[in-house]
């Protein structure tokens, strides 16, 4: 997964929408993926210091999975898990979930 812990940061979009591609009017999140052994943790971003939070990740094949913890900070442990499926030929996002109603896309930080 060297993808996700090279890149000095990444912008996640969440959206419900019918879409392929978010609007200017899904969620933007600020992530970070750092290496820690043989496991890759995420980080948030966006927020101020105090309030950012890690969020295990179980890294696939074809993708990765995080926990839904990542998206609003929430304490305890949590079991559902989201997949985003890792697209090479799409530069712009390359992971993604387009199977749900409520879709992510995960853009390399400028």
């Amino acid at each position: 997964m060297n993808i996700l812990t090279s890149n000095k940061g990444w912008i996640v979009y969440a959206e419900f929408t019918q879409g392929t591609t978010p609007t200017e009017k899904a969620t933007r999140l600020g992530w970070r993926f750092l290496q820690d052994g043989h496991v890759v943790k995420g980080r948030t971003t966006g927020m101020a210091e105090e309030y950012n939070c890690d969020f295990d990740i179980v890294v696939r094949d074809d993708g990765f999975e995080f926990s839904t913890r990542a998206r609003w900070c929430a304490a305890g442990t949590v079991t559902v898990m989201t997949p985003l499926t890792y697209d090479a030929t799409d530069k712009t996002y390359p992971f993604k979930n387009l199977s749900t109603p409520l879709k992510w896309w995960l853009a390399p930080k400028p």
